[in-house]
Order: C-alpha cells, then sequence, then structure tokens
C-alpha cells in the first residue's frame, strides 16, 4: 500500500482544487475539451453525495466489461494487490496488470446533477515507455477516462461535468485500469452533486 504522507499529500491537492457549492456556477460556465458540458445550473446548496462505497467493490466480469477489447486472455489480479486504503481504492499495478471492478450505483444521477472523478497516481515508471490508462464506466457507457504517458511524475487527475441524461440507483459502475510497470493508483471521489436540493 501507498505511505500515508503521500495520500496526505494528494489530498491536499485534491482539497486546493476543488470549490464550495457556490463557486460551481463560475468555475463551470466554461467549456472544456471533450463531449461533457459544462454549462452551469442554478446553484443549490447542496452536498455531494458517493456514487460508490469504497469497500463494495468485486471483481468484474469479460461480460460486464465495457473496454473488454483491452481485456487479456488471462488475467492475474490478486486481491491483495488492490482494496480500500484511507478513504480511497488503491491498485498496485505491479501485480496487478488489467484491473476491473464493479458495484452497483448507490443514488440516481439525474440530468444536471455534477459528477466529480478525482484519481491521483504516484510517480509512474516502467522499464519500457508505455502509458497508463483509467477509466469510469456506467452501464455500457464510459464516462470518463485518462491516458497517461510512462513514465510520468504523480498528479492528481480530476474532473467534473453535468449530465446529459438519468441513471437510475443499481446502474452498474465499473472502474477500469491498466498500465506496464510497478506502479500505484488511488481512485479518491466519485461523487454526485444534485441539480436539486435533496429532501
Amino acid at each position: 500500500m501507498i505511505a500515508a504522507g503521500r495520500v496526505c499529500g494528494a489530498c491536499a491537492l485534491v482539497l486546493a482544487l476543488g470549490c464550495t457549492p457556490g463557486e460551481l456556477d463560475d468555475q463551470f460556465a466554461e467549456t472544456s475539451d471533450g463531449d461533457h458540458q459544462h454549462e452551469a445550473p442554478a446553484a443549490h446548496a447542496v452536498i455531494p453525495l458517493p456514487l460508490v462505497a469504497t469497500d463494495d467493490w468485486r471483481p468484474g466480469s469479460a461480460q460486464d466489461d465495457p473496454l473488454r477489447h483491452e481485456r487479456p486472455a488471462t488475467i492475474d489480479c490478486p486481491v491483495a494487490a488492490w482494496g480500500p486504503e484511507l478513504g480511497g481504492l488503491e491498485v498496485q499495478t505491479g501485480s496487478c496488470g488489467y484491473f476491473h471492478v464493479v458495484q452497483p450505483s448507490l443514488v440516481t444521477i439525474a440530468p444536471g446533477d455534477l459528477i466529480e472523478v478525482v484519481v491521483f497516481h504516484d510517480r509512474l515508471d516502467a522499464a519500457e515507455a508505455s502509458e497508463g490508462h483509467v477509466a469510469v464506466m456506467l452501464g455500457d457507457e464510459v464516462i470518463w477516462e485518462q491516458h497517461v504517458d510512462i513514465p510520468s511524475d504523480a498528479a492528481v487527475l480530476e474532473e467534473r461535468w453535468f449530465a446529459d441524461r438519468a441513471w437510475p440507483a443499481g446502474t452498474r459502475v465499473g472502474i477500469h485500469l491498466h498500465n506496464h510497470g510497478y506502479n500505484a493508483w488511488t481512485v479518491l471521489e466519485l461523487t454526485v452533486l444534485p441539480s436539486v436540493p435533496q429532501r
């Protein structure tokens, strides 16, 4: 598992990148790359809700893997290589070359809700130059992904966007990760900020 100091440093950086609900209109009125819509709806005093439970992940099958075209014929990913760590989901890729886990979503996502993904990776290295791929899926749809060059310095990957469709609670949520080398990745946040205050 990664050292607590490194995780705390990552969390501090995440907090520095964050914003209060009242600042969402200004921050997300801008557009960004990709298909996500970043036009801000009216701000509400609401609290982000966890989309998943950190300790409820289970290995996914090839049938429920939207990225099965990247899936090797044989997967060696022991349980000891991944699991909850200081509030996040940590994966050690030296022991797990292809990682895919799933669980049902805890909350409904409605159009206009703000989805946030925050992933931290330690310094990435490998014997040969390569690329890491991390993704989040809802059902069979990849809703967020990043390709990261290896070698690469430690970094926080963060994105927020407004949902353009609905997903009911219980929708299959998937995490995908693969890269070469003895590297550590941590999914720190996967949350939903409802556009309408919860009663």
